[in-house]
């Protein structure tokens, strides 16, 4: 019988001799936990090559779970590291939420595609104007002789 308490008694008899005692019941959710999933599991779609506009790059990642896109912020964090430069850059992802471990990623980050703005003939040379790429730190010009 179970009392106002929600305390369950129970009347125990042995041969002619009756034993009263009291048990707590606690009720324990009996839904199943759900494993977290390992990030080194999912599919990450490759990050494009970059380029530098003399700013730390961060691209964004996709990241896929059997056909979800996954959520930065809910599913996942991002961090980055030598991304401000041109070079090869370092994305660690790491799980949040129902996703749990983390993994990295490279990317490219290349210089910005010189624009020349005139090319002339001058007296003992060329002369040459070109747009300045944002982020650049000055210009290095090769001369290659014959």
């Amino acid at each position: 019988m179970v009392n106002a308490s929600g305390i369950v008694e129970l009347n125990i008899g042995v041969e002619g001799t009756t034993i009263q005692t009291a048990v707590e019941l606690r009720i324990v959710s009996t839904a199943q936990m759900t494993p977290k999933v390992s990030v080194n599991t999912l599919y990450v779609e490759q990050i494009a090559d970059q380029i530098y506009d003399g700013k730390a790059v961060t691209p964004s990642v996709e990241i896929i779970d059997d056909g979800t896109v996954l959520i930065e912020g809910t599913d996942y964090e991002l961090s980055y590291t030598d991304n401000e430069r041109v070079g090869t850059a370092t994305v660690m992802i790491k799980g949040i939420g129902a996703y749990e471990g983390t993994r990295t990623e490279n990317f490219e980050i290349n210089f910005a595609e010189l624009k020349i703005q005139s090319l002339e003939n001058v007296s003992g040379g060329v002369q040459i104007t070109w747009d300045k790429v944002a982020g650049a730190e000055g210009d290095i010009v090769y001369v290659k002789d014959g």
